[in-house]
């Protein structure tokens, strides 16, 4: 199902910024420069309303689907981000050359 017919006439109501105000944990947001179903203004939000610290990473020439197109980016970050919680978690060993 296209994004588009899946939210006709529901995402105006889709709000979830009452929910931020509970998150007390550390919260990464990524999304696309280019995305054409958010905003950077959302993304925003999120770091205004949640209690615990937020990082954004806007991911460049990216649209909706940065883990899509840019996967090596998408990878980096979330490993940076983990690296940096509490005790440091990391990404399990896939293989990969920068792991």
């Amino acid at each position: 199902m296209h994004v588009d017919a899946a939210f006709r006439g529901r995402i105006e109501e889709w709000d979830i910024r009452h929910y931020l105000d509970e998150v007390a944990v550390p919260v990464m947001c990524l999304q696309g420069d280019h995305d054409q179903y958010g905003t950077r203004a959302q993304v925003d939000v999120v770091a205004q309303r949640a209690r615990g610290p937020v990082s954004i990473r806007m991911i460049p020439d990216c649209r909706h689907s940065p883990h899509l197109e840019a996967p090596e980016t998408v990878r980096a970050e979330i490993k940076a981000f983990l690296a940096g919680l509490p005790g440091g978690v990391a990404l399990p060993n896939t293989g990969d050359s920068d792991a």
